[in-house]
């Protein structure tokens, strides 16, 4: 449960602004940010993760958390379903533990409402069937996106420098922007030999 919202304010221009059906967000939110440049901040290290394109549903979901809805009339705000989380959840989550890295806690789906009743509101987000498709060989389910970019073959040490200033340094966020680049040219490499 989030502390009372003390004032709504208006969503930052980017991502989320484009993304989400309203105007006003408040903090703290649910990932625990009390102020919108720290959600800001910590919303960019999903980059990879969005450009990958686990999850249509994605970027909303995320939205969802970082700038959730503002409800003055009831001081309150209004975040994720935990069914929305659990769609994002099941097709994303496999992608992050590819790569070693856990579900992220302020992410954890049993700390949304199953869905909107007298005590709490939420937001379902957009009814989108997902594309996906099961590797029985592997046992998981995976969801393969167009690819929307057109990516290097070779990574130079300058392009190296480019991205960890474009990250901020934050390593975590350079090796999944280098490990999704990396799966998005295997898996075009793999349509276009048509396999």
């Amino acid at each position: 449960m989030l502390d009372i919202v003390q004032e709504c304010q208006e969503i930052p221009t980017g991502m989320c602004k484009r993304t989400v059906d309203y105007n006003v967000t408040g903090m703290p939110n649910f990932a625990g940010h009390d102020i919108i440049q720290d959600a800001e901040l910590q919303l960019q290290t999903y980059a990879p993760l969005i450009q990958y394109g686990c999850s249509s549903k994605l970027k909303q979901f995320l939205c969802f958390v970082y700038f959730p809805k503002c409800d003055e009339s009831v001081h309150d705000n209004i975040g994720p379903c935990r069914s929305l989380c659990l769609d994002v959840q099941k097709l994303c989550r496999p992608i992050l533990n590819t790569f070693g890295f856990p579900w992220p806690g302020v992410l954890e789906c049993t700390k949304f409402p199953l869905s909107n009743d007298q005590e709490r509101n939420c937001m379902k987000g957009p009814v989108v069937q997902e594309e996906y498709s099961v590797d029985l060989d592997r046992g998981m389910i995976r969801r393969f996106p167009k690819p929307n970019l057109t990516t290097p073959r070779t990574t130079t040490s300058t392009q190296l420098a480019q991205s960890r200033r474009h990250y901020g340094g934050n390593i975590f966020n350079l090796l999944l922007n280098v490990l999704f680049r990396t799966i998005k040219r295997i898996i075009q490499d793999m349509k276009a030999k048509g396999l």
